[in-house]
């Protein structure tokens, strides 16, 4: 039904990602203050602090890995870099302007930068990078159940899906600054629209035609299902 249950407004902080973990305080980056937290929802507007790592180089995203380390995309340091909850640094992975991350079900880390959408292994050693051919820039990437994977560019204002091969086998354009795209249990497809603030739904068999889902939400930038 789109009802607000709970919202971060403490402070000035420009929150960027917000995850809901296990044991249900949200994972919350703040480039602007180079800040990741974890807070414990309190009522609709409170909070309680849990954890927190300062002074990151422009965080983009993070993700609890299972043990309770954090692995945080450092967009200005260009690296991915994991930390143990003593907030000390275990390893680093250097790529360009790290944007976005996805822990796949094999234990894999699916990367996105402004350099391209690339896999790597319990290691960080590559095993697959998308084929982008000159024709995307990515800004945020997904990994499909079927093995493909979504692909949003927000510059060129489209969603194109990429099979392990690389080759496009579904595509939304005419899209108004969409940041995430997330593929729905039916087979039809969710779109945040940044400028607008609206989810909206396509289905593949009707792709000029979406279905606003939620309207309301400018300057929103990622959606987390449940």
């Amino acid at each position: 039904q789109g009802r607000e249950l709970w919202r971060y407004r403490e402070g000035d902080r420009e929150v960027r990602i917000g995850r809901r973990l296990e044991n249900g305080n949200i994972l919350m980056v703040c480039p602007h203050v180079g800040q990741v937290m974890e807070v414990r929802p309190r009522g609709k507007f409170e909070s309680d602090l849990i954890w927190s790592l300062n002074e990151v180089n422009y965080p983009y995203d993070a993700l609890r890995l299972p043990g309770g380390n954090t692995l945080v995309a450092e967009h200005h340091a260009g690296r991915i870099a994991e930390y143990d909850p003593s907030r000390k640094c275990l390893r680093t992975f250097q790529i360009q302007l790290p944007m976005a991350l996805q822990r796949l079900d094999n234990g894999n880390i699916l990367v996105t930068s402004t350099s391209g959408v690339v896999e790597l292994d319990r290691d960080w050693k590559e095993v697959w990078r998308a084929d982008l051919k000159g024709q995307l820039r990515p800004w945020r990437a997904e990994r499909l159940e079927n093995g493909n994977t979504l692909v949003t560019d927000h510059l060129r204002g489209l969603v194109v899906e990429l099979d392990a091969a690389s080759n496009e086998v579904w595509r939304q354009d005419g899209l108004s600054k969409p940041v995430q795209a997330l593929r729905l249990e039916d087979g039809n497809t969710l779109i945040l629209e940044q400028v607008p603030g609206r989810l909206i739904e396509v289905d593949p068999a009707a792709p000029g035609r979406p279905v606003p889902v939620l309207q309301g939400l400018q300057g929103a930038s990622s959606v987390t299902m449940p």
